[in-house]
């Protein structure tokens, strides 16, 4: 339980610095792009299997330790996409299932948001 705070510590103080600078959304494009895939598949599982039980804050705190993890080397354009909008703090969910949701809406976003998640299956 530690660890997980003190990953979500790292995460707001690695993303704080965006917060701050005006519009108050973290630029997702800072998130690394080298990432270790055992922690990349980690984190995205804890908000894969969010549920319309989990509480925004919950599903928040999920985003913002996928958001310090980032994407592992060599992920695909599309899924990164996919990736950078779940992480945007101006992109809310309102719980799991709403996340859940946006792999399967029709448009660009879903389906970057469907690459992240095949990708994801993929690799973990």
């Amino acid at each position: 339980m530690a660890r997980r705070w003190g990953l979500v510590l790292a995460a707001l103080m690695m993303l704080g610095a965006g917060a701050g600078a005006g519009c108050g959304s973290v630029d997702p494009t800072r998130s690394p792009v080298d990432g270790e895939a055992p922690s990349f598949c980690r984190a995205y599982a804890r908000l894969a299997a969010a549920d319309a039980g989990t509480s925004q804050d919950d599903l928040d705190d999920y985003r913002r330790e996928l958001a310090y993890v980032g994407t592992p080397r060599g992920v695909p354009t599309a899924a990164r996409r996919g990736f950078e909008y779940v992480i945007d703090s101006d992109h809310t969910f309102a719980d799991g299932a709403a996340f859940a949701a946006l792999a399967q809406r029709q448009d660009p976003i879903g389906q970057d948001a469907l690459a992240l998640k095949v990708y994801a299956q993929q690799i973990c």
